[in-house]
């Protein structure tokens, strides 16, 4: 996390020095003619020198405290974020020497790069031509280094909204498959059985009754046992064969597998494609069974009906090691990380397993509680109170499934929000800059304006022209950031899930935030321009 502190300050660092840029060429020059006069009554030359760079350093130092403190507020924005209930997120807020001696070296770099080169200008000013050229009609040009400086900002905010709209369009992916579950009602219960309790069949036995009751509880639809749900953090995996299957190599036949309990897949809406779900009477002694997913249907047996072939693990799990019947085919479906790709699943009944399979470790458990209506919070308490009444001993954590779910995201959560507020940072910059060109072209040209409009010229034409302008600088910096976010695409595509590294709706919707963003920035100097009065100007001249 302390890290993140640093990545912060450096992003504001590089987003800035393009505006500091625009403001540091865009201030010398309204103010040639009050250097002139300092020049005339006898200012030297160092003296005005001096003045340039201080009043660059003061702005640095102010800019330096307003950094520090979004950095802090920054920090505690995305702890809270990455706090889970599960995982709480401990964050240093403490200002080490690292942090300042960064921080002053960029104040410093700031003042010196910003402020040298418009103090020298500023003390080279020839009083004579300085106080001659008051009320003189300029051009309205600006510098090839401002424009490319606002072109600069463009650019860069280009590119940090185009690695927004990507993150905020995976999280949105994952948000949506974890949707799929209809998290809203569910309840998630880890039990852990007391020490004293060591046998895996009374452990069984002890979650199956807590289950029961449960169950009787108003207000809870359905409850179930497992040994893995969605979000989690382990899962069984073990190689097997699958009768009549499709050849394929040895390490391919590796699949994932959850032990459940009879009413799983009403608990997590999991829709059954084919067959059967399992049920309560698959216990004991009964032909032992097993569902299975698309995606195992599809890798062992290609475009064959699952239903009524046989797997066996290589892993002895039923007694005896007979072969488990396939009598059902669910939808595909995530589990450990949202962001994992769908891998092949079997599902097997709890009450059907071995003994000596369960020997290996059963002291912990899942139930989940679907609820009929309302939050999952809803039932807590009385869920709480069922499971003490079973076994005061047992100890257990409650938590929504919505908060599991959230947590396993919680690094799609901060990378969208990181990048979202740096593309606001940098919008932000850009459209200061933006409209510090435009503010300072449009005045420098009123006369101009003025003369136009005496000749004809309306002011619905006036306000056109200026946002032209504005907005040709605008369309140099969207090419430009677009070139440059295809290039840095590349480092952020592992990152990606369901989006494409060059998404058309990111970059469509970012050409149309830049686009308004132009505008915005140019219109009020444009208005400026198009209520002039020409006569008036003119007189003055």
């Amino acid at each position: 996390m302390e890290a993140l502190q640093h990545q912060i300050l450096n992003e504001e660092y590089l987003l800035g020095m393009s505006a500091n840029l625009t403001r540091a060429s865009l201030g010398v020059a309204p103010r040639n003619y009050e250097f002139g006069v300092r020049v005339a009554l006898g200012a030297s030359r160092w003296r005005i020198f001096n003045q340039m760079v201080s009043e660059s350093l003061l702005l640095a130092v102010i800019g330096c405290i307003g950094g520090i403190v979004l950095a802090r507020w920054s920090s505690l924005l995305l702890t809270s974020q990455l706090w889970t209930q599960t995982g709480p997120v401990t964050l240093e807020l403490a200002i080490d020497w690292r942090v300042w001696v960064f921080t002053v070296a960029v104040t410093v770099a700031t003042a010196l790069i910003f402020g040298v080169a418009p103090a020298i200008r500023a003390s080279r000013a020839d009083p004579i031509e300085a106080l001659n050229a008051r009320g003189r009609t300029n051009s309205g040009r600006v510098s090839r280094l401002t424009a490319g400086a606002v072109v600069a900002q463009v650019a860069l905010s280009i590119t940090v909204l185009v690695a927004a709209g990507l993150f905020v369009r995976t999280f949105s992916t994952l948000m949506s498959r974890g949707r799929a579950f209809a998290p809203d009602g569910i309840l998630v219960v880890r039990l852990e059985a007391p020490r004293n309790v060591s046998d895996p069949v009374r452990q069984l036995a002890l979650y199956q009754h807590v289950r029961a009751a449960v169950r009787q509880l108003p207000g809870v639809a359905e409850a179930t046992l497992s040994i893995v749900v969605p979000g989690g953090t382990t899962v069984f995996r073990s190689p097997v064969e699958v009768s009549d299957g499709i050849k394929i190599p040895p390490q391919q036949r590796v699949t994932a597998g959850n032990l459940i309990s009879a009413g799983w897949f009403d608990v997590f809406s999991a829709a059954i494609v084919s067959g059967r779900a399992i049920s309560e009477a698959d216990r004991a002694g009964t032909l032992n069974v097993a569902v299975v997913n698309q995606a195992f249907a599809r890798q062992f047996l290609g475009n064959a009906d699952p239903l009524g072939h046989t797997i066996r693990p290589d892993i002895p799990m039923t007694p005896g090691n007979r072969p488990l019947e396939i009598v059902g085919v669910v939808g595909n479906a995530w589990y450990r990380r949202l962001r994992d790709p769908i891998e092949p699943i079997v599902y097997l009944p709890l009450a059907q397993l071995d003994p000596a399979f369960l020997s290996r470790g059963l002291g912990s458990m899942n139930l989940a509680v679907r609820t009929h209506a309302g939050s999952a919070a809803t039932i807590a308490k009385s869920v709480t109170a069922a499971i003490r009444d079973v076994d005061g001993d047992l100890f257990f954590t409650v938590r929504p499934l919505n908060d599991q779910l959230a947590a396993s995201i919680a690094e799609e959560r901060v990378l969208a929000l990181l990048s979202g507020s740096l593309a606001a940072l940098g919008l932000l910059l850009a459209i200061v800059g933006l409209y510090g060109i435009t503010s300072y072209a449009t005045s420098q040209r009123r006369k101009e304006i003025a003369v136009r409009m005496a000749l004809g010229a309306t002011p619905k034409s006036v306000l056109g022209n200026v946002l032209m302008h504005a907005l040709a600088l605008v369309a140099v910096g969207m090419i430009a950031g677009f070139v440059l976010s295809f290039w840095a695409s590349q480092f952020v595509v592992s990152m990606l899930v369901g989006v494409d590294s060059h998404d058309s709706w990111s970059l469509l919707g970012t050409a149309a935030i830049a686009s308004g963003t132009g505008v915005l920035a140019g219109l009020v100097p444009a208005y400026r321009a198009s209520r002039v009065e020409p006569a008036r100007l003119l007189r003055e001249s």
